[in-house]
């Protein structure tokens, strides 16, 4: 597993220096559920990327990443954590 490089630091100042990634799982009409990967930028608050699956394959949180890569074009340097699902 990979150290966490934002325990410790201090808040972003700009939008665009570390963004952290969630897994939700969440209820459809009929009883069905899905799951919603996001991408969350730490300064602004604001959800940079997501994707919906039926299953939880590693592309559902690769496809959230890849949409907020190239809608914000951050610049080199950018931090990106989440959690291990699962455990």
């Amino acid at each position: 597993m990979a150290e966490n490089l934002l325990l410790g630091q201090p808040a972003p100042t700009a939008p665009n220096q570390a963004w952290v990634g969630d897994i939700a799982c969440r209820p459809l009409v009929g009883g069905r559920w899905c799951y919603l990967a996001t991408w969350r930028d730490t300064c602004s608050r604001r959800v940079v990327g997501w994707h919906l699956d039926q299953r939880m394959p590693t592309e559902l949180v690769l496809t959230a990443l890849e949409q907020a890569l190239t809608l914000r074009q951050p610049a080199p340097g950018l931090v990106t954590h989440a959690d291990p699902s699962g455990q």
